[in-house]
């Protein structure tokens, strides 16, 4: 599925869709929990995705990806950026440089940044 940078939905509502997408997409086990914007931060939603990979009966693993979600400064009213957190952060850039897209949005740049703990910075293209 793709989306479209012209449409009049809000932040909010394509942070919906990306949801329902990786819900859709989700494997067995797996946990999604879709936070919406704190008043007062720039932060516009975040996703937290939790698998557990399985080994036989028992549970053997388990992998966290979180999704935090920016509006454009260029745009407000549109989404700008994604920062990514996860354990294994060479799989996700190496996709994202391969596709040049996040979940339908084609991407500026995509780079490792380091605060608290790596994570990936996204920078999304609007096509005006």
């Amino acid at each position: 599925m793709k989306f479209n940078f012209n449409s009049t939905g809000s932040i909010e509502s394509t942070i919906d869709s990306i949801a329902a997408i990786m819900t859709t997409n989700a494997s067995d086990g797996s946990i999604m929990k879709k936070e919406g914007p704190v008043k007062g931060q720039c932060l516009k939603g975040m996703i937290t995705v939790t698998a557990r990979h399985k080994a036989g009966v028992t549970c053997n693993r388990e992998s966290t990806v979180k999704y935090a979600f920016y509006a454009s400064s260029i745009h407000p009213t549109r989404l700008g950026s994604v920062a990514i957190y996860a354990d294994d952060l060479s799989s996700i850039l190496t996709a994202i440089r391969r596709t040049k897209s996040f979940f339908g949005f084609p991407v500026t740049n995509v780079a490792v940044e380091y605060g608290r703990r790596p994570f990936l910075d996204v920078t999304l293209s609007h096509q005006v």
